[in-house]
């Protein structure tokens, strides 16, 4: 395993915040179904480690950004509206149903809708911190 895939030695990466923005918006959707498909699928044990692997690629990608010219990692707040708030906020039932209805090929694994925003809230509430600190957030993504 490399550093950039163990989230050690990781190369930052200095950017406007309108083209941090970018960059992080730009991975919220597949980040967000791939949590969402290992929140409330059943799949094979390999899936899932691709998934997750899938994960720490992408949050290795925003964990090394920082905002010009400071170079100051991007704050809580900032990634919590990128990356769950935009999407989820006042709408977290009816936007979990929407993506779990999508990958048609899976088999569910029981949790309702409901069960499954509740998941999706907490692991980003407990992943956010580790990437405005610039750091892998390996634990959540590893309790998934």
């Amino acid at each position: 395993m490399d550093a950039a895939q163990d989230g050690q030695g990781l190369i930052e990466m200095a950017l406007t915040r309108k083209k941090a923005e970018q960059q992080v918006s730009g991975l919220e959707w597949p980040i967000n179904l791939h949590l969402v498909k290992l929140l409330g699928f059943v799949a094979p044990p390999t899936t899932r480690a691709a998934w997750k692997r899938e994960l720490r690629e992408w949050f290795t990608q925003i964990a090394t950004l920082r905002v010009k010219p400071d170079r100051r990692p991007l704050p809580a707040r900032t990634l919590h509206e990128w990356l769950y708030a935009e999407r989820f906020e006042g709408s977290e039932t009816e936007n979990i149903a929407a993506m779990l209805a999508l990958p048609d090929t899976l088999t569910r694994n029981g949790a309702t809708p409901a069960e499954v925003a509740a998941k999706l809230a907490a692991f980003h509430q407990a992943a956010i911190p580790f990437l405005a600190a610039g750091e892998l957030p390996r634990g959540p993504i590893e309790a998934l």
